[in-house]
């Protein structure tokens, strides 16, 4: 049914096209066309109610809302509405508590949100109408679907709060072992015992290198979400900088044989050197963490369709084929491994960003008991103009 408006300040009369022009843009029939459009046009629900509890106006976004039968519409009668849709309210003496607050109230504003049985929910806001003169027209009434809204906020503050849950237990693990291996070289300082002075501060090292890694994580993906990411380009070997990558962060990859292969005709990229460093970071303690200790993790640089392709490759178990879609996703973290591997699931979504902010784009492979390697492309750096 195609409903019109029915007070009379609503109401537009249709010309057909053998009639004059119509009147200008201050007339009363133009601004009544204007407001039927809006209305219409409206995301929201919208009705409107005389001081005798007449439907002055409703649009079909009320009538889908709260199905609304075509009979109740045409009736007119804000009682019969109230009557026909008050069931599907969850709390419906409180529905029915504040209309009536209002109603013997004409000139207060209100909002609330109002949960239906089905689960959806629903923010009602009601207003006076009140003509220029002072005139009570009655009241008018929006109602709008936040129930997607709210799913998602929901779900937000679920994964805010396994988030911090994660990141204090990632953080307290680093930390006792860091204090606990200060106490030993202290004692072992003592005792002269230069051999324990040593291990304790290479434990001391890997630790607190976990923790300035969780931390730059952690500001990363802020700086991503804010969309805040700030770039230093430079032309620099992929190679070079992996090399030094490896050799700086070999605390973190100990148990481990580092493979470094690459390829002499391999173009320089104009990136930024730190961010794709952090990269590189992540994917080795990536495939650190998740393959046996001792196994190698090749690291390969490579010229490929106009730039450049690092790739790292371990031998762990593989990544299951219905996670892999999902491993670049935040806050992601395999069921299989969760409990056994520590993490906090934003290494690869840090990953992925940075990539993709240089214009370059990274995937992952992997099948079972055959190993995971991750690859990432950018373009190579733009030779610079030759002088005059």
């Amino acid at each position: 049914m195609k409903l019109g408006p029915v007070a009379k300040f609503f109401r537009t009369r249709r010309k057909s096209a053998r009639e004059p022009a119509p009147a200008p843009h201050d007339s009363a029939s133009f601004r009544s066309a204007l407001l039927q459009a809006m209305t219409e046009a409206s995301a929201d629900g919208i009705l409107v109610v005389s001081p005798e509890g007449q439907i002055l106006s409703v649009n079909s976004q009320m009538v889908e809302q709260w199905s609304l039968p075509p009979e109740i519409v045409q009736a007119g009668s804000d009682e019969l509405a109230l009557a026909s849709v008050v069931e599907r309210v969850a709390d419906s003496e409180a529905f029915l508590a504040k209309i009536r607050h209002l109603y013997a109230n004409p000139d207060e504003r209100s909002w609330d949100e109002i949960t239906l049985k089905t689960g959806r929910i629903l923010e009602r806001y009601s207003a006076p109408v009140v003509g220029v003169d002072g005139t009570r027209y009655g009241r008018i009434w929006f109602f709008r679907d936040v129930t997607a809204r709210k799913e998602a906020e929901e779900l937000l503050e679920k994964l805010r709060k396994e988030f911090a849950a994660s990141i204090v237990h990632d953080l307290r693990a680093p930390i006792q072992t860091i204090l606990l291996q200060t106490n030993l070289f202290l004692r072992s300082a003592v005792d002269g015992k230069v051999e324990v002075q040593e291990a304790a501060l290479r434990r001391i090292e890997k630790q607190t290198l976990q923790l300035a890694r969780m931390t730059t994580d952690l500001l990363d993906t802020t700086a991503v979400d804010l969309r805040r990411l700030r770039l230093e380009l430079e032309a620099f070997a992929l190679t070079e900088l992996a090399s030094d990558t490896i050799e700086d962060f070999k605390p973190l990859l100990m148990r481990h044989l580092i493979e470094l292969k690459s390829d002499a005709q391999t173009p320089p990229v104009r990136a930024d050197r730190h961010r794709i460093a952090q990269v590189l970071v992540n994917l080795l303690t990536n495939a650190a963490s998740y393959s046996p200790d001792g196994t190698a993790i090749e690291v390969s640089v490579k010229p490929s369709d106009g730039g450049v392709e690092l790739s790292v490759h371990d031998q762990g178990a593989g990544i299951p084929e219905t996670e892999l879609p999902h491993v670049f996703d935040r806050f992601f973290r395999s069921e299989h491994t969760r409990s056994k591997v520590p993490g906090h699931g934003l290494g690869l979504y840090v990953a992925r960003a940075f990539v993709e902010a240089h214009g370059g784009h990274i995937i992952a492979e992997s099948a079972p008991n055959e190993g995971s390697t991750f690859r990432f492309w950018l373009p190579a750096a733009t030779p610079a103009p030759a002088p005059h």
